[in-house]
């Protein structure tokens, strides 16, 4: 609780050119989170009293918490790379993209998974931008749940629910999820790779039963 006063405290040191803790202080008050943070006490009590979500209520509970930034406006020009890969295939097609990944279309350091779904969103559906979030928000949430699977796998269903909502409830994923990057993605398909493999390995053949 006492985090964000020594933040607001250290604010000098922030040398963030996005948004600054600095920046933060000259709109907002620290009496305003403060009372936010004292007002959130009671409501945590009364929540730790419930059992905590297991994977099947994760997955809409997530996706619904960041429906809530779907407004958030694009504020870091790195879309602009990913925009210009998807806005290739949605023009060219999937076959152009693929062969053209790393030659026409400059790659970078990215690997083509992200842009190319983006670009099927634009060509099919339409290069509207909530499209594009609501793959995020569905990514995001099957990270949280795939956590939760990784972890209950690793030690039991109370550390994997734990762990779901833990990776949940940091903060800095909420900025992430309405933004035409890949972090979001290549976050769940390497949580879910990993399961599968733990999974394969564990049990093998073709079911999981």
């Amino acid at each position: 609780m006492g985090l964000p006063l020594l933040l607001y405290a250290l604010r000098s040191l922030d040398d963030n050119r996005l948004v600054s803790w600095a920046q933060m202080a000259n709109l907002v008050s620290p009496s305003l989170p403060l009372a936010g943070l004292l007002l959130m006490l009671p409501i945590a009590y009364g929540l730790a009293r419930f059992p905590l979500p297991g994977p099947p209520l994760l997955f809409p509970l997530a996706f619904l918490a960041f429906a809530l930034f779907w407004g958030m406006p694009e504020t870091i020009v790195d879309a602009a790379r990913y925009f210009t890969q998807a806005k290739h295939l949605a023009v060219y097609g999937p076959g152009f993209f693929l062969r053209e990944w790393g030659g026409e279309i400059d790659a970078w350091t990215d690997l083509p998974l992200l842009p190319l779904l983006y670009g099927l969103i634009f060509k099919y559906a339409g290069e509207v931008r909530l499209y594009a979030q609501i793959l995020n928000s569905l990514l995001f949430a099957l990270t949280v749940t795939t956590t939760a699977l990784l972890a209950a796998e690793l030690w039991d269903r109370e550390i994997g629910n734990l762990a779901g909502v833990l990776l949940l409830a940091v903060p800095y994923l909420f900025t992430q999820t309405p933004l035409l990057l890949v972090d979001v993605g290549a976050m769940a398909f390497l949580l879910l790779a990993a399961y599968l493999f733990l999974i394969a390995l564990r049990r093998g053949g073709w079911s999981w039963g």
